[in-house]
């Protein structure tokens, strides 16, 4: 498994895992939080040795949160989710050991969906970070562990959400 390997090679990842977030409406002084579950590809290709460059679609969805209005608990929401969807570029950086570092920037929007009907789309940035490491298991493919560090700042009509995910992931790579 190269990382070394010449220029303009094809890099794909994909991660699966869970995690938690807490989403902010400092208009509203109203808080979601909870358990969430995650999703990303990655497709690019290296620039230089050990480095390439990436789009990323990432998906991150927190189910039956937890809501606080003014920092005290009001109670659950149930068959309720907020969903996070991230368009960005991003970069890899892999040490010789194997262990990686991702940053990634985009586009976000969130969505609100109450009862399985859809609410606020709400549109802003977002930023992940990614450190992971990958085990070889044959030809040009990587499997792996990371840890997911993000941020979103989205808003619509009278919201503002800031949000903030943290998760553990599994990781399929084509290197």
């Amino acid at each position: 498994w190269d990382k070394g390997a010449p220029l303009d090679e094809r890099v794909l990842r994909f991660t699966a895992g869970a995690g938690g977030a807490a989403a902010d409406d400092d208009l509203n002084d109203v808080t979601l939080s909870g358990g969430s579950g995650s999703f990303s590809v990655d497709l690019g290709g290296s620039i230089a040795p050990s480095l390439a460059l990436h789009g990323r679609l990432a998906l991150n969805s927190m189910f039956e949160p937890s809501v606080s209005e003014s920092g005290a608990y009001t109670g659950d929401l149930d068959d309720t989710s907020l969903t996070f969807v991230l368009v960005g570029m991003g970069a890899t950086y892999y040490l010789p050991t194997n262990l990686y570092l991702t940053g990634v920037v985009g586009l976000s929007r969130a969505s609100f969906q109450l009862y399985g009907d859809e609410y606020d789309a709400l549109n802003g940035v977002g930023v992940m970070g990614d450190v992971g490491y990958e085990w070889p298991i044959g030809g040009d493919w990587g499997l792996g562990v990371a840890g997911r560090a993000e941020f979103h700042s989205v808003r619509g009509d009278g919201e503002q959400l800031s949000t903030a995910g943290l998760s553990v992931l599994l990781t399929l790579t084509h290197f």
